[in-house]
């Protein structure tokens, strides 16, 4: 039978979330005196992993973090500003950056015309994911989409994924696979809810928490020949 169902990831995944990220911190940094410079960037990306990690692992909440994060920064740069103006500046211009992997669209297509149904799966916040597939053309191959946030669970919770597929008609956990590039969030919550996976590792990062792997690949287009191949 294969697989029908597909449950994507949406940053790092389908859309150049790195790039997309870079841009919005270079255009609004200097608004709290902070310098564009690619050290700052990679301070804040860690504080922004760190603070996600705790939102996997159930320390934190979303509305939390997504301030505290700036408010962490900020002190590490010793600058002065609001933290919460901050976050709703950077979610701004981070809706409008709708950068795709230069893959997304042939593969999708690509899966769309051998009858594939296609979903996005994403811990992101409503605001900008809405933004930027407002403005994306990957919108028409996709049947819904499934933002943590508007969910009140994130992954890798099993109750996200049951969730979603409480709402997929036609779904069996033999019939779908969740692919995305995340370890900790996407390959821990397929586990979690037992569904087959396919880990995106293009840097070759090691499995180190021992998960489930169905398949592991290094780029989009190795994706699209699994899924069409089993």
């Amino acid at each position: 039978m294969g697989y029908d169902i597909l449950l994507f990831d949406a940053d790092r995944t389908l859309f150049d979330f790195d790039e997309s990220e870079r841009l919005a911190f270079f255009e609004i940094a200097p608004r709290y005196g902070v310098a564009s410079t690619n050290e700052n960037f990679e301070l804040y990306k860690k504080i922004n992993h760190d603070n996600w990690h705790a939102l996997e692992i159930g320390l934190v909440t979303k509305e939390v973090l997504v301030v505290r994060r700036f408010a962490q920064f900020l002190e590490a740069v010793h600058a002065v500003g609001n933290a919460q103006k901050m976050n709703d500046d950077y979610l701004t211009a981070l809706s409008k950056k709708s950068i795709l992997f230069k893959d997304t669209l042939p593969l999708l297509e690509k899966l769309k015309g051998a009858g594939k149904r296609i979903f996005i799966i994403t811990n992101g916040v409503t605001k900008v994911q809405e933004g930027r597939l407002k403005d994306s053309p990957i919108l028409p191959y996709l049947e819904q989409v499934f933002i943590s946030e508007q969910m009140n669970v994130s992954k890798p919770q099993k109750l996200f994924f049951d969730l979603v597929t409480q709402k997929i008609e036609g779904y069996t956990p033999k019939n779908a696979l969740v692919i995305g590039d995340s370890l900790t969030s996407d390959i821990q919550g397929a586990n979690n809810a037992g569904l087959d996976c396919v880990w995106l590792n293009p840097e070759n990062a090691p499995n180190d928490k021992g998960l489930k792997v169905t398949f592991e690949a290094k780029s989009l287009d190795e994706i699209g020949e699994f899924i069409l191949n089993s």
